[in-house]
């Protein structure tokens, strides 16, 4: 008896007489038809007796027949199935310990995954998840055992992300990038890079400093399954300085004593600064206005400040005065008496070359 062989049939047909009756019996088996015929049929192991009676005499004539059970498994013994990720993209199945030799076949088989090569072999190569079952076949008794495994996937990649960056301008000659609403946590490892900007520090965290505007951009990677993302952020620059200008002042005298400086061409309004200086001359009024007030000679500076970007420009002016004053000589000391009660007074001045009297 045998997986493929499950029911027997005994044959009694060569015993010798004419008219012969047959009667069979067992020990340990199962007669399931024909117990009176030469040629019953059985279905278990065991010991089957013919008892052969020959009727023209009444003689008795026994025989026994054993009848053996083949109806072992071949043995499966599978490995570990293994994961998929993004680095192992195929893998290699193991059935090292199952049955071998020329009596066994082997069939993988699944219906959710997909064998790449080996399904009649022990080590077939698979790419996708999925179950995956091999059937084992002993040749011999063409019986056989099957043993299932699944391979799973893990190609989740982790999350990158960058912050919106604060814009690069003249407040900040370096920023800090924000990439930590990124996966975090020792399994992740980070990089940074940028192919017109400039990182000074923290390329492998998730806080770099920077010092240039450009596109940057972050990878990270999950190290479990080596699956990766990125992000990226372009930083924009934003430090175009204001205009200062101030136009050539009127030179103090002395009939104008002081001058209003005109800087009306310059950047103005409510996201700009104005700051006036001077080391040696006087404001009289408006020095936080692009019109002030001056009364001395002097070099007056004036310093506008973008206060959007923290860009700033300066422009200075001279103020010159004329104040050179004309010579007068009147003559001698005159005394007017009785005799002389008209003087004439005569003069020159050597500034002018002018002569009067």
């Amino acid at each position: 008896l045998s997986c493929t062989d499950s029911i027997l049939q005994l044959n009694g047909s060569a015993s010798g007489g004419n008219l012969l009756e047959y009667a069979w019996a067992t020990q340990g088996g199962n007669i399931l038809s024909g117990a009176s015929t030469a040629q019953p049929m059985v279905d278990a192991p065991g010991t089957y007796t013919l008892l052969v009676t020959n009727l023209e005499n009444g003689c008795t004539g026994t025989a026994s027949v054993q009848v053996g059970n083949d109806t072992a498994p071949p043995t499966i013994q599978l490995g570990a199935a293994g994961v998929l990720t993004c680095a192992v993209n195929s893998l290699s199945l193991s059935a090292n310990g199952t049955s071998t030799g020329p009596d066994f076949s082997y069939l993988w088989t699944t219906s959710n995954g997909q064998i790449v090569s080996g399904e009649t072999g022990l080590l077939p190569v698979v790419d996708q998840p999925g179950d995956y079952t091999l059937t084992v076949l002993n040749i011999e008794n063409g019986c056989t055992a099957q043993a299932s495994l699944l391979v799973s996937q893990d190609t989740l990649p982790p999350v990158a992300l960058i912050q919106a960056p604060q814009a690069f301008d003249c407040n900040a000659s370096q920023i800090t990038l924000d990439g930590t609403g990124s996966s975090t946590g020792p399994g992740f490892a980070y990089q940074w890079s940028t192919t017109d900007g400039n990182i000074t520090g923290g390329a492998h965290s998730l806080l770099p400093a920077i010092e240039a505007a450009g596109t940057y951009q972050l990878q990270g990677t999950k190290l479990a399954n080596a699956c990766t993302a990125i992000a990226t952020v372009v930083l924009a620059s934003n430090n175009t300085a204001p205009v200062a200008e101030i136009a050539p002042p009127a030179a103090l005298n002395c009939l104008l004593e002081e001058t209003s400086l005109d800087a009306g061409n310059s950047s103005q309004g409510p996201d700009f600064s104005i700051a006036w200086a001077t080391a040696n001359g006087q404001f009289i009024s408006g020095s936080n206005t692009l019109s002030p007030v001056v009364g001395t000679a002097g070099t007056y500076t004036l310093t506008i400040t973008n206060l959007q970007n923290g860009c700033s420009a300066a422009a200075s002016v001279v103020v010159v005065e004329n104040m050179d004053m004309p010579g007068a000589e009147a003559g001698a000391d005159m005394v007017l008496n009785c005799n002389e009660t008209v003087v004439a007074l005569a003069g020159f001045s050597p500034n002018t070359g002018v002569a009067f009297s």
